[in-house]
Formats: C-alpha cells, structure tokens, sequence
C-alpha cells in the first residue's frame, strides 16, 4: 500500500472520528513535559491536505517557514542574565553557557545549556551537558552527554540522556531536583549507601 492511499485512510478516519487534530509521537509526549529526544523527524499536516500529492511527489512538502507565534521570544534580556548568573553560581564547573530564546522545530521555549569537559586533552574528550528548558509556564532540568538537550539527538552519535527532572515551576526547583537527582545517581554509582536489605554494621566500622 502507497503512502499516499494510507495517508488518505487516515484522512478518512479522522473525518468520521470529527477530529479537529491529532498529536503523535515525540511531540504527544513533550507537550505532558518528558523529554524525548530522537533522531527522527516529525512534521504536521492540516487534515483537509492528508492523502493528497504535492508538487514532486512528496507529501508532506518541507516547511520553509514556522507561524510567527512559533518564532515568538519567551524571556527578556534581563530574565535571561539572571538565569544564566544563576545557573553559573549554580554550577560553577560548567563554566560557559549559551542559550536559545525561541520556539522552532529544536526547541519547545527557552533553553540554557553548560559543558563540562572532564578530560579536554583526550584525543576524543567527552563533554557533558546541563540543560534547563521552558515548556509554557514549567522548567525542566536534564544531564546529557554529547550534546545538550534538545528535540533532535541521536544515540548512534553518542548522545544519551543520564538524568530529566519532572516539570517544575521555576528554575530554582529545577536547579534543586536536578541536582537532587545527580547526587542519587553519584550514590548509587560509588556504592557509598547502604544495599538494600543488608544488615546494620554491629561492631561500628
């Protein structure tokens, strides 16, 4: 079956389902705040367009534009220097942070991201990242190698997600979840804390 007689089914259910739209995938998941970062690529078409042919034969056409409410700016200048003064105080090994202060099709809102690179004179040094996100009115902390977070990674290059906070509603919280949640792993991976179950050491060693 052609791609184009199964976009036309979906047309079809959609229409006798009366759905105005329909989310999928990655994006389904992202708008409930977890971070699912792929390397496949995701794109939207209006209903009234499924199942018909654009011009070369390929359907959907690439987007050469977003809507301009997509483009729109989320955090003033300001906002954004006390973010990034607060993440530096925050992290002090991070030392140099960029961010990203629109909606595209990389990012849901506002990003601010450091790199840490433990090891700079490796021949392949491996560079960890911090990231803090928007998505409407929450943050969202994440521990990343190989690049930092946003909607396209891929695991063959090896990019990987260690650590992603729940949606928080400042970045204060999340800079504590977040940091919560690297001292847990950090325990866990040195065996500092106790295993589970086992019995409490009697002679105090």
């Amino acid at each position: 079956m052609s791609a184009e007689i199964k976009l036309a089914q979906i047309a079809s259910a959609l229409d006798q389902a009366g759905l105005e739209c329909l989310v999928m995938g990655g994006h389904a998941v992202r708008y409930y705040g977890v971070g699912r970062n792929t390397s496949d690529f995701d794109d939207r078409a209006l209903r009234g367009n499924l199942g018909k042919r654009s011009e070369g034969g390929v359907w959907p056409p690439p987007r050469t534009e977003f809507n301009s409410e997509e483009k729109q700016v989320l955090l003033t200048e300001s906002e954004i220097r006390r973010s990034v003064e607060r993440v530096k105080a925050a992290f002090p090994c991070f030392p140099d942070w960029e961010h990203h202060n629109e909606i595209n099709d990389s990012y849901s809102g506002f990003s601010l991201w450091g790199e840490f690179v433990p090891e700079p004179n490796e021949p392949m040094p491996r560079s960890f990242f911090i990231t803090f996100d928007t998505y409407e009115e929450t943050w969202t902390g994440h521990l990343t190698i190989g690049q930092h977070c946003y909607f396209w990674s891929s695991a063959d290059c090896g990019d990987a997600h260690l650590l992603d906070t729940s949606p928080c509603a400042t970045l204060e919280d999340a800079i504590t979840a977040l940091k919560r949640r690297m001292a847990d792993l950090f325990t866990a991976l040195s065996g500092s804390a106790a295993e589970p179950g086992a019995a409490p050491d009697r002679g105090g060693k």
